[in-house]
């Protein structure tokens, strides 16, 4: 009898391969996308504040004419006729360089009239030190601001000759506090009923 060879681990591998088909394939290599350079897609701006609509008697307003909107002159003397109804009609507002604005109602004012008008007050009262008159000049120039705006004008000032130094102009009386931090949420408080009517304002 011719002795058997015995099966190899090899032998036995084969014989499963044969068996099974073919061996597994090795999974197809995972191609990488091209890199690319994209761009960002426009921002759309988020809607803008409400259009003014054109108080009876007055030409009509420009076509969808905003708070902060040049208007002419003749526009403006028409919407200020009725200034003396304060932040509850559209006025308009001269700027430095001439123009006019339009002044939306109920509304606060845009933040480059808030400027100009801060700059005016400045210029105005100059030396805030109560020894130097203080007092009157920013009282007029208060009283300047609310005619033109409609609003009423409160003023926080720093008084380096008082103590405490920051002060509120907001009307009768002028309460002092210790710090313009103080001074700015006792004047933000004043206007939490109505912001609309008031403008604040900070002279450093």
């Amino acid at each position: 009898m011719t002795p058997r060879t015995p099966l190899t681990f090899t032998a036995i591998a084969v014989a499963f391969v044969m068996l099974t088909g073919c061996a597994p394939e090795a999974p197809a290599p995972t191609e990488t996308a091209p890199v690319t350079e994209t761009t960002a897609p426009a921002v759309t701006p988020s809607p803008s504040d409400p259009a003014v609509e054109t108080p009876a008697g007055v030409e009509a307003l420009p076509e969808n004419a905003k708070a902060g909107d040049v208007i002419d002159a003749e526009t403006a003397a028409q919407l200020n006729e009725r200034s003396y109804m304060g932040s509850s009609v559209p006025l308009g507002y001269q700027m430095p360089d001439g123009s006019w604005v339009l002044l939306a109602a109920n509304e606060p004012l845009p933040e480059n009239v808030v400027e100009v008008v801060q700059q005016k007050v400045r210029d105005a009262v100059g030396d805030l030190s109560w020894q130097s008159n203080a007092g009157k000049r920013l009282y007029d120039a208060r009283m300047a601001e609310n005619a033109a705006t409609g609003r009423t004008l409160i003023v926080v000032h720093h008084a380096p000759d008082m103590n405490p130094s920051w002060v509120v102009h907001s009307g009768p009386g002028q309460p002092t506090f210790a710090t313009r931090e103080e001074a700015v949420a006792a004047a933000e408080q004043h206007i939490a009923g109505n912001p609309a009517a008031y403008v604040i304002i900070v002279l450093e």
